[in-house]
């Protein structure tokens, strides 16, 4: 039996916030433009006015921070509130001066350590939500480590970039000695180096993410990331190949095979996840959400992601299984 999500939230719980979010920023950015030209003179600097307005802009941007947070989170909150499952809406419980605080603690350490600490804040941020939540008498728990993550980025991603920078570096000196061949066969190992690494990335950074407890069951990705290579890489190659035209089928398809590869439970799998598509009417319906915001110049941008998350959201289920007999993955 398929078990589907059911996403209800209105405009009235999701646009305003955005609004009131690009009003604030706009704000933030007059104020800021005003503070930079008052201290864009000698002597400023030379009275210590510069170090003041400095100040300020520091302060001006804690603020922000501050107040994105506390808008953020009450549109977080109602998208999780309007969420149904089994008849059932998920029950959203947060603590504002805890999140207020860890944003701020973890864009201070994020800057300290020139990015190094972000796999631990997001990872503090998905245990903060995931503590927050809970469907009937069960709560969610989220069991990724900073550290995992951090593996991730660092050998799924930066390394082999580095290795593809250092390839077309090579290409580039080989090019200039006369070694034309060599050069393009440099670019094209390198190019292949990128679209492999990128592909291995968004199966473990995804693959991260789903990993939870609840009601005393596990959730994650029950697969190894092989068994998604072909289908990511394919997407993408056709993606590029169509000119970006083909982008919302190959995302579409992409979310579903990692949807498929969700398991439940606790030693035995008892449900598997899914989602369900109409492939063209789903493409042609997200390209008309483009071109709505490209019409109207940006303003139908809160309306076409609100649409989106319905739409799309509401397809994903848990299939229960009626007699398991496949093991949990580790």
């Amino acid at each position: 039996m398929k078990n589907y999500f059911n996403i209800t939230i209105r405009a009235r719980q999701f646009v305003p916030y955005f609004f009131y979010m690009l009003i604030l920023c706009i704000g933030v950015s007059v104020v800021s433009v005003l503070l930079g030209f008052s201290s864009n003179t000698i002597a400023t600097v030379i009275d210590g006015h510069y170090f003041l307005m400095l100040g300020g802009e520091l302060l001006l941007g804690i603020l922000t921070l501050v107040g994105l947070c506390l808008l953020t989170l009450p549109m977080l909150t109602n998208i999780f509130k309007t969420t149904i499952y089994r008849d059932q809406p998920l029950e959203a419980d947060f603590d504002t001066k805890e999140f207020i605080w860890l944003i701020i603690k973890g864009s201070i350490l994020s800057c300290i350590t020139l990015g190094i600490y972000v796999p631990w804040f997001i990872a503090g941020l998905m245990r903060y939500f995931a503590d927050g939540l809970s469907h009937g008498f069960s709560r969610l728990s989220f069991r990724g480590k900073g550290g995992r993550l951090f593996s991730v980025i660092v050998l799924a991603l930066i390394v082999p970039m580095v290795v593809a920078m250092l390839l077309i570096g090579v290409a580039t000196g080989v090019n200039l000695s006369g070694e034309s061949g060599v050069a393009i066969l440099c670019v094209l190992v390198a190019l292949l180096v990128m679209i492999v690494a990128m592909t291995f990335y968004q199966i473990y950074y995804y693959g991260w993410y789903i990993n939870l407890t609840y009601g005393g069951r596990r959730i994650v990705l029950g697969c190894k990331a092989g068994t998604l290579f072909w289908t990511v890489l394919g997407e993408m190659v056709l993606s590029f190949l169509s000119l970006g035209i083909y982008l919302p089928m190959a995302l579409l398809r992409i979310y579903r095979a990692f949807a498929r590869e969700i398991v439940v439970g606790d030693k035995l799998i008892d449900a598997r996840g899914g989602m369900s598509l109409r492939p063209w009417n789903d493409w042609a319906y997200c390209w008309g959400q483009v071109l709505l915001i490209v019409i109207t110049l940006g303003i139908y941008s809160p309306w076409a992601a609100l649409r989106l998350m319905r739409r799309f959201g509401s397809r994903v289920y848990f299939k229960t299984i009626e007699k398991p007999t496949e093991a949990m993955p580790e």
